[in-house]
């Protein structure tokens, strides 16, 4: 499987492979769902592309979609948070910013000027 992803990610998703990869990774999911297993699948997107868009397009199967980007701020890049989705749990709509902490992840309330000067990369 590894190296039809490997593929897949050479020919910018227009492969037969890659339609083996989204199936394969659509095969794991269930696979993990069925047997009650929480899992943690990432997706690194390139520059440019839209975040809330996967090449698998296994969307569909997933129960949460967490989206974490660094957007600039005047001179600085702010890490944000946002929850796409999240199947039959009420959720906010905000964007979150978020630090890292030698206790965890610290999530904070964008302040005016960040919410006012945001460039989305």
């Amino acid at each position: 499987m590894e190296q039809e992803i490997n593929s897949c990610l050479r020919a910018n998703g227009r492969t037969r492979n890659c339609f083996r990869a989204a199936a394969a990774t659509g095969r794991l999911v269930d696979y993990v769902k069925s047997r009650h297993i929480t899992a943690l699948f990432t997706n690194l997107t390139a520059g440019g592309a839209h975040p809330e868009e996967t090449d698998t397009a296994i969307s569909s199967l997933i129960d949460t979609w967490l989206l974490l980007r660094q957007i600039r701020v005047a001179q600085h890049r702010q890490r944000t948070l946002e929850i796409i989705k999240s199947r039959g749990m009420a959720h906010s709509d905000r964007v979150c910013a978020f630090h890292l902490t030698p206790h965890g992840i610290a999530l904070a309330a964008l302040d005016e000027e960040t919410r006012a000067n945001r460039n989305d990369d």
